[in-house]
């Protein structure tokens, strides 16, 4: 009975040594707030320009004149560029209906964050990521959303039409999400592939519609029909404001492989050719990184190559950057379970290998290191992620 008494004890004074604690880091807090007052409104404005939009929106209640401030689209701007200057956060999914959040500096813990409009037994898949906004599609209703999880907001797209009828018919929808910088908005493009016959044991689609969504009309437009066929939904990058997919297309009878872009602003295809060493056998996909349209390259049995084109759109411009060695017995037996996300700061690459674990290679060296976030879910497809103010026209608050 002592004991029980003495535990309890120290647990009481625990806890209470516990709220102490977060008394006095309030109470610093806002002293700080007030001497922060005092300063003049540029200066506030950029030291409020490089925090976390968690701690941006507690100090919303601190004035009316902050609240102001942090509202306006000038200063959501001005936050938005100043992230874009730090390493990104990743936002990965378990391909069910979980998806969890975590930066990428240092040791950290990955955060699960719940979807607020979960369509009953229905997986979530993230079309693509930009400027703090998350695109998501529900893999059976074809239910797309928009989502800022930093600022707890989302809005659910109208359903797009249905050109034809489809009952009984085997489709492939791709979906891509991306900004138009010089109008400042966001659109989503869908492309209906329908399958018209088989041949050798494999099916030919044909592109049967493609309708862009734009977050300032809150419409769908019907474009036409596209001459290629995209490969993949999740192979995608957001270049020069325009999206990027892997494609192929019939030329004289045979396929050839060929990057087909999006341009969300003039919604126009255009094509992009491989460099001209590029084998058309190998397994091949397309990134976004440092800024650049890359084509990764996965060599059977050996590395992954990855090609930059230093000059967007000059196809003579494409150049080898990265030869990434794989280092068997570390995990990495397949070049095609190797996926590049990003070159960090300190010019390390992050790659998701095997969509279990994350490592940080280094080119110089060729090592590699994990990198530590506790708390992943055991198989994951990750995505580049950075909080944002970014507000959704019209969107839910929850």
């Amino acid at each position: 009975m002592k004991q029980q008494r003495m535990k309890r004890h120290r647990r009481k004074k625990k806890k209470e040594k516990g709220k102490e604690k977060t008394i006095q880091a309030a109470r610093e807090e806002e002293a700080e707030i007030v001497k922060m007052q005092t300063l003049p409104f540029e200066i506030i404005r950029e030291i409020l320009s490089r925090l976390p939009v968690k701690s941006l929106f507690r100090f919303r209640c601190v004035s009316k004149d902050w609240s102001c401030l942090i509202s306006d689209p000038f200063f959501i701007s001005l936050h938005l560029n100043r992230s874009s200057e730090k390493n990104p956060s990743l936002c990965l999914t378990d391909g069910d209906r979980c998806f969890f959040t975590a930066p990428i500096d240092g040791s950290s813990t990955a955060t699960m964050v719940n979807i607020p409009f979960e369509e009953l037994m229905d997986p979530a898949e993230i079309v693509g990521s930009c400027n703090g906004l998350l695109c998501l599609v529900f893999s059976n209703s074809w239910r797309i959303f928009f989502w800022n999880p930093a600022i707890r907001e989302f809005k659910k797209l109208p359903d797009a039409p249905i050109v034809s009828p489809r009952i009984l018919m085997i489709t492939n929808t791709v979906l891509g999400f991306g900004y138009d910088p010089i109008n400042d908005e966001y659109k989503v493009v869908r492309i209906i592939y329908v399958c018209v016959r088989s041949w050798k044991d494999s099916l030919i689609f044909q592109c049967d519609d493609v309708s862009v969504f734009s977050l300032g009309t809150g419409k769908w437009k019907k474009l036409g029909n596209v001459p290629f066929g995209i490969n993949s939904m999740s192979s995608q990058a957001v270049v020069n404001g325009s999206i990027h997919w892997m494609a192929t297309q019939k030329i004289n009878s045979e396929l050839s492989d060929l990057i087909v872009s999006f341009d969300v602003r003039n919604e126009v295809f255009r094509e992009i050719q491989l460099p001209n060493c590029v084998e058309g056998k190998r397994h091949k996909f397309v990134r976004a990184l440092e800024g650049f349209l890359s084509l990764i390259e996965c060599i059977p049995g050996g590395n992954v190559e990855i090609w930059v084109m230093k000059d967007y759109g000059v196809n003579g411009s494409w150049t080898k950057q990265f030869t990434i060695e794989l280092l068997y017995g570390y995990g990495f037996e397949d070049s095609r379970a190797v996926f590049p996300k990003e070159i960090l700061r300190s010019g390390e690459i992050l790659i998701e290998k095997n969509n279990k674990n994350l490592v940080l290679y280094n080119p110089e060296s060729k090592g590699q290191r994990e990198l530590e976030i506790n708390g992943l879910p055991d198989g994951f497809e990750s995505f580049l992620f950075m909080e944002s103010l970014v507000p959704l026209s019209d969107g839910s608050k929850y």
